[in-house]
C-alpha cells in the first residue's frame, strides 16, 4: 500500500480516490484518458500503463 498516495491527487481523470472507510485506493480505470500523470509521479513504481493496440485508445493521446 502507498503510503503517501501521491496518484490520487495528480490524476485528471480521478481515476485514483483514496477511500478512507476501507483505508484503500480506489481505480475507476474507465475514466483514465491515458495521460499518463499517474505513472510518472508515483514514486514507487506502483502503476503500469498499456496503451490500447490498434488505435483503441483515446484519440487525442499523441497531441
Amino acid at each position: 500500500m502507498c503510503a503517501a498516495k501521491p496518484c490520487t491527487p495528480v490524476c485528471p481523470a480521478k481515476v485514483y480516490e483514496w477511500e478512507e472507510h476501507d483505508k484503500k485506493v480506489l481505480v475507476a480505470y474507465e475514466n483514465c484518458i491515458e495521460c499518463g500523470a499517474c505513472r510518472m509521479l508515483c514514486p514507487f513504481d506502483n502503476i503500469n500503463c498499456d496503451w490500447p493496440k490498434g488505435g483503441f485508445g483515446v484519440k487525442y493521446k499523441y497531441g
